[in-house]
């Protein structure tokens, strides 16, 4: 049976709101994922804790977030989710972005997990032990546009695009040997900056073609961002890779 992780929602700037599941009823067996914390438990007896709290850790946050401020009122809510570990000495280790937004967004949610004071860590049978824990920090970011006036283009054009998907694309093995064709859809958000975020795949196709038009499109330079009324904008975009086996 899959143990599922505790995660803290930690709604930020305009509004913060913390809540923490807390101490669980028994203990799962612990997972060996990092040498330099021990094994690592996801579930325990009571799980670790920001010193002075919820207030303290709201505070802590709102204090040390450095993108984006202020909060766009006319924004929408959207979430950085971040797995970490809190070790027996209740330093915070291992940070990694689980769902993202964009790069600038998602190295600043990092920064800040970096800058943690230590926590109370986690007790199983009260002895301290390394738990592995999420988090979800929502940000309140920009408008998502699906159609403006002049829309996002690869920087150096269709043909461009068409060129570099061709020579970059590596047809999977599995799809190679089970004669798999057609087309995969990612959909992603083009931002201000040009960055490709929020990817995925709404139009699958199986036999590894999946996973290899993701890691395509996350290797593509920045694009040309969209414009709206002569301001930059961030605007969803569908791309479809089509797979086809050349003889």
């Amino acid at each position: 049976m899959p143990l599922r992780k505790s995660v803290l929602q930690l709604p930020l700037l305009t509004s913060v709101f913390f809540s923490m599941i807390g101490g669980l009823l028994f203990a799962q067996n612990p997972t060996p994922k990092d040498s330099t914390v021990g094994p690592v438990y996801t579930k325990v007896e009571f799980m670790p804790t920001f010193p002075g709290g919820s207030e303290a850790l709201k505070a802590f946050l709102a204090e040390n977030v450095g993108y984006p401020k202020p909060a766009l009122a006319s924004g929408v809510e959207e979430k950085i989710e971040i797995q970490f570990v809190v070790d027996r000495e209740g330093f915070v280790k291992n940070p990694r972005i689980i769902r993202g937004l964009n790069d600038t967004a998602n190295q600043d949610a990092l920064r800040v997990m970096r800058q943690m004071p230590q926590w109370n860590p986690g007790l199983n049978e009260d002895l301290p032990v390394a738990v592995e824990m999420s988090l979800n920090i929502p940000y309140r970011m920009s408008p998502i546009f699906k159609v403006v006036q002049n829309m996002p283009a690869f920087a150096e054009g269709q043909a461009a695009m068409l060129r570099f998907l061709d020579e970059h694309l590596k047809y999977p093995e599995l799809a190679r040997q089970n004669r798999t064709e057609g087309v995969v859809v990612v959909q992603f958000v083009v931002e201000t900056d040009g960055l490709l975020s929020n990817l995925y795949i709404v139009k699958e196709l199986g036999s590894g073609c999946d996973e290899e038009a993701l890691r395509l499109v996350k290797s593509m330079p920045p694009w040309q961002p969209g414009v709206s009324f002569g301001n930059l904008v961030r605007v969803q975009f569908n791309l479809p890779i089509r797979f086809k086996i050349k003889e």
